[in-house]
């Protein structure tokens, strides 16, 4: 699969400035320095960000992640999550109503099963 056809790949804020210092070429140490993390957050960190690009776990003596990820990086491959929460149900008219929610003094409205004296 080329690095067109992979997926995009969203991070959560704290892992795509870190995407972004492994693209820039810094070491581990220089990615916990710019966070101010320690190296072995920085490790989990990066271990995190490579299974999320699909790179698993392991050595591999052929296969350089941080030359494979950063091509996806710059390819446009990998995104920051969006902050938006996504769209909720709409409220029904009933939360508006100022009496169903305790406001406005009144009783609530009668019910199609109440009696008239209550």
């Amino acid at each position: 699969m080329g690095i067109m056809e992979t997926p995009i790949i969203y991070l959560s804020p704290q892992q795509y400035e870190a995407a972004e210092l492994i693209c820039r070429g810094f070491s581990n140490a220089g990615i916990g320095d710019k966070l101010n993390i320690n190296i072995g957050a920085v490790a989990a960190l990066v271990s995190k960000i490579y299974l999320k690009a699909g790179l698993g776990r392991g050595k591999d003596p052929l296969l350089d992640k941080r030359v494979l990820f950063s091509a996806r990086f710059w390819a446009g491959k990998v995104r920051p999550r969006p902050l938006v929460a996504p769209e909720a149900a709409p409220l029904p008219a009933s939360y508006f109503h100022p009496i169903s929610r305790g406001r406005g003094g009144g009783r609530p409205p009668k019910r199609p099963w109440q009696s008239d004296d209550r």
